[in-house]
């Protein structure tokens, strides 16, 4: 497969921390630099930027999909679910 251009995405998070070691720990990024209001995510080759928000409103609407709420904006990357490691403690708070 040829390789595909790397996409850099950011966005605005509650907390710092909890969203670097989402991608990291559960999706398989990896932690690049960092500020005490941004860390930057290697997200299997592509870039996320986290910076530090408050009183965040994520939701500006929803688009039917399917027949089915779609929240916007929303983003995401296809993976192998082999990759992704959801342990107990953190699978109910994801679904």
């Amino acid at each position: 497969m040829e390789k595909q251009p790397a996409f850099h995405l950011a966005f605005m998070v509650n907390d710092l921390e909890e969203a670097a070691d989402f991608y990291c720990r559960v999706l398989g990024g990896r932690r690049g630099r960092d500020a005490p209001n941004w860390v930057d995510i290697d997200l299997h080759g592509h870039q996320l930027s986290l910076h530090k928000g408050e009183d965040l409103t994520p939701i500006q609407g929803y688009s039917e999909v399917d027949g089915h709420p779609v929240p916007m904006p929303h983003f995401g990357v296809v993976l192998d679910l082999s990759l992704i490691h959801i342990s107990e403690p953190t699978r109910p708070r994801l679904i």
